[in-house]
């Protein structure tokens, strides 16, 4: 207003001055007059271009953490789903990215209206009106902007259900209109439940030469996406691991489809594909592998999926181990020799133990570059790929083919990204636990970036409360369970990720 009101006066001032000088026939205050409204001129040009700029970049970035009172990340895509139930992905590498992005950010003001959805609540409101969804390629939870005419509300998913962070924005119709016109010349994608096809054929074994990554022990995974040679390698896969079904496999669309292969030991009960994340749910153990292929759109995270495994036991024999595949393991480095890396959480338990010769490439993930062995640390986060390899001291081996490193400062600072001076974990699986028959002790959880994990101590007592199923206690005492994904609330705030005050209240396991 008083911008306004200071630039009204200098344009009447600007245009008394020129008409004195006209009437009066005063030269210089006829030039003063001219001048004035010149600079007035210059003026309302500089502002009308700083307000759109403003408009378009309302946010900058320190250290990658956003400024300002939003409470809206930079997502990693931005999907929106228009009237016509039809998904547009939007991605920073777009140019209209920073303009839909500003606009979501300018209403994501902190607000916390406290009513809570439950999952079958938000995939209604998902299905019958339009909304913009910003999604995550970490664990981060999306943030939802339901669109309607009357109201927003911006939701901020958990694991499972979600909150509502603010009830309704202004100019609902500004933001529906500018989405739908930077949309209309993007790529279309459906958004239908996976298509699954399960193998009759049983495995004992598998090729070392098809390249799956070990996503859990006995579970291995590979996603195929849109290269020019995936149709040919889905084909030599499946040729390769005699899969036969009663079912013909659908022609895949590789522009707006993904394919992901599981061998797995454990019986597949569910698999469910958000658009933040596909979440597999295992059971029962076998002693061969199954073939499951899935065929789904690419509207679903790929870079986000979650396996929970129920009822069953880990194979840890040597017999097991002695299987040449194809395998990656993540942890911490506790120990390094000449020709061996031990690997762990921490300090608490080692998991591996990667042998290592003049074949292993070594690369720094911070610096994209190749390192000698010598450079490596004790505490360093570490990713190796191999082959499964025979036990070493009693710990299951892998003959190491290359090896990621990165500095243990550089993924605290990127997973206290996500939990800090909160009182919530959410996503997160428990991978080791030490708690005697009180109820008193700690358990290890596995904060992740990329491909690295962290571990995270948290204690517990006789007052943490263990229960399954999306808050509704489908049962009670459940345990301190491994690798199945959880949510974890606290009794203190959490300040610092390596010295985690206080205990956990309540652990929620996630039930499909």
């Amino acid at each position: 207003m008083i911008i306004l009101i200071t630039a009204l006066a200098i344009f009447i001032i600007g245009i008394t001055a020129t008409t004195i000088g006209y009437v009066l026939k005063k030269k210089k205050i006829k030039v003063l007059g001219i001048c004035i409204l010149l600079l007035f001129v210059i003026g309302v040009f500089i502002f009308y271009i700083y307000a759109i700029e403003k408009d378009n970049l309302q946010y900058k970035s320190k250290n990658g953490e956003m400024e300002g009172e939003s409470i809206l990340p930079s997502p990693d895509r931005i999907i929106y789903k228009n009237t016509n139930n039809e998904y547009i992905i939007i991605t920073p590498e777009d140019k209209d990215f920073s303009k839909i992005y500003s606009e979501l950010y300018n209403r994501a003001k902190k607000n916390i209206d406290g009513v809570v959805y439950s999952e079958e609540d938000i995939e209604k409101m998902q299905k019958e009106k339009c909304f913009i969804e910003c999604d995550y390629n970490t664990k981060s939870k999306n943030f939802i902007f339901i669109l309607d005419k009357q109201e927003i509300n911006i939701i901020r998913r958990f694991s499972e259900g979600g909150q509502v962070i603010k009830k309704s924005t202004y100019d609902v119709d500004k933001l529906m209109k500018t989405i739908e016109n930077i949309s209309s010349y993007y790529e279309k994608y459906n958004f239908d439940d996976p298509k699954v096809y399960i193998s009759k054929t049983k495995l004992m074994d598998f090729s070392i030469n098809l390249k799956f990554e070990q996503k859990r022990e006995g579970i291995y995974q590979k996603i195929i996406k849109n290269d020019n040679s995936d149709n040919n390698e889905l084909l030599y896969d499946l040729e390769e691991l005699n899969f036969k079904s009663d079912e013909e496999i659908k022609k895949v669309n590789f522009n707006k489809e993904n394919v992901i292969v599981t061998i797995s030991r454990y019986d597949i009960n569910n698999i469910k594909a958000n658009i933040g994340n596909i979440k597999y749910q295992f059971g029962k153990m076998n002693s061969n592998y199954t073939v499951n292929i899935s065929i789904l759109s690419k509207v679903s995270n790929t870079n986000c999926i979650y396996y929970n495994i129920s009822n069953s036991s880990v194979p840890n024999s040597s017999n097991d181990l002695s299987k040449k595949v194809n395998i990656t393991t993540s942890g911490t480095i506790q120990e390094i020799s000449s020709n061996e890396i031990k690997i762990g959480f921490g300090n608490y338990v080692s998991t591996y133990v990667a042998k290592i010769d003049d074949n292993t490439f070594i690369m720094n993930y911070e610096t994209n570059k190749e390192i000698d062995v010598s450079k490596l640390k004790v505490g360093d986060s570490i990713y190796v790929e191999g082959e499964t390899s025979l036990e070493i001291g009693g710990i299951k081996g892998i003959q190491a083919n290359k090896i990621t490193i990165c500095s243990k400062e550089m993924i605290k600072k990127e997973v206290s990204k996500e939990i800090l001076d909160t009182y919530r974990i959410d996503g997160f699986g428990i991978v080791y636990k030490s708690v005697n028959d009180n109820g008193n002790g700690f358990i290890i959880i596995e904060g992740s970036f990329d491909k690295f994990i962290y571990p995270i101590k948290l204690n517990v007592d006789n007052k943490t409360e263990t229960y399954l199923g999306m808050g509704y206690h489908l049962q009670s005492n459940y345990g301190y369970i491994l690798y199945e994904m959880c949510d974890i609330t606290l009794d203190k705030k959490i300040i610092d990720i390596d010295n985690i005050e206080g205990y956990v209240k309540t652990i929620e396991y996630i039930a499909d």
